[in-house]
């Protein structure tokens, strides 16, 4: 299950997945 979500300055996404203990990036 997604807990958070972020992005930065270059357009990365990240999702933290408590679930899982992780934190996925997704680049643009």
């Amino acid at each position: 299950k997604p807990y958070g979500i972020c992005a930065d300055d270059l357009g990365n996404v990240y999702v933290a997945d408590t679930g899982n203990s992780r934190v996925q990036k997704y680049s643009r």
